[in-house]
C-alpha cells in the first residue's frame, strides 16, 4: 500500500478545485456537494455513491479528490481505497494483518469510509461466488451505515449482467449514480506525474 489509506501515491494530490470547467455536469454536482457539506452531514447523509462512465475519464481521480478532502476538512482516518481487484483476492485468501494478525478483509469492510475502484475489473470465474460475495460485502455496509464511493466502467444495466438483477437494483436504488461523460480534468499533467513516479520507483 501506498500509505495507510491505500491512496495511489500519483493522486495524493488530487483536489476538487483542479475540476475543469468543461467537466460534465455530474462532476460538478458531486464537487458542490462536498464543497458544501458538513461533518455531521457526511453521516447523517450517507452518500453513497457510483461513478460509471468509459476509461480515462477522471473517476479513479475523483474517488481520491473527494478522499482528500474528507481527510483534510474532517480528519478522518477510518476510510480506505482499494481495487475491485485487490478486494477480490482478499475475499479469496485469508491474508492477515502482520502486526494485529486481524484479517485484512475484515479491516476494510470496517472501515466508515471505503473507495472501492474498478468494479468489474476483478477476474470473474462466473461460479456466482465473487458475484455474490460483492454484492453482500456493500449490502452489509450499506445496512451498517457504512459510507462507500465506487467507480466502474459498467451502466447499472450492465451491473445487472454481469453480477443479476438483484445486485443492479441495489446499486441503482440505494446509490447515488454519476454517469461521467467527459474528462474531468486534464489529465496531461497526471499521467506525466504518474510516469516519473514509475521511473523513479524502478531506478
Amino acid at each position: 500500500m501506498a500509505n495507510r489509506y491505500g491512496l495511489l501515491p500519483y493522486y495524493e494530490k488530487a483536489d476538487l478545485k483542479d475540476l475543469v470547467k468543461e467537466a460534465s455536469d455530474e462532476f460538478h454536482k458531486l464537487k458542490k456537494f462536498f464543497d458544501t457539506i458538513s461533518n455531521e452531514e457526511l453521516y447523517v447523509k450517507r452518500p453513497n455513491v457510483y461513478l460509471f462512465g468509459a476509461q480515462r475519464r477522471g473517476k479513479t481521480w475523483m474517488l481520491h479528490a473527494i478522499m482528500n478532502k474528507i481527510i483534510e476538512m474532517f480528519a478522518e482516518k477510518s476510510l480506505f481505497y482499494i481495487t475491485a481487484p485487490h478486494l477480490m483476492r482478499l475475499m479469496l485468501k485469508d491474508d492477515r494483518d502482520e502486526a494485529t494478525g486481524e484479517s485484512l478483509l475484515n479491516v476494510v469492510t470496517q472501515k466508515k469510509i471505503l473507495f472501492l475502484d474498478d468494479l468489474g475489473q476483478e477476474y470473474k470465474p462466473h461460479s456466482g461466488f465473487v458475484e455474490n460475495r460483492f454484492e453482500e460485502f456493500l449490502r452489509w455496509r450499506f445496512s451498517h451505515n457504512k459510507i462507500t464511493f465506487v467507480s466502474g466502467n459498467a451502466t447499472i444495466e450492465h451491473i445487472e449482467q454481469i453480477y443479476g438483477k438483484s445486485f443492479g437494483d441495489f446499486l441503482g436504488g440505494e446509490y447515488i449514480t454519476f454517469e461521467v461523460t467527459e474528462d474531468a480534468i486534464d489529465l496531461s499533467k497526471l499521467f506525466l506525474d504518474r510516469k516519473w513516479n514509475k521511473s523513479n520507483d524502478e531506478s
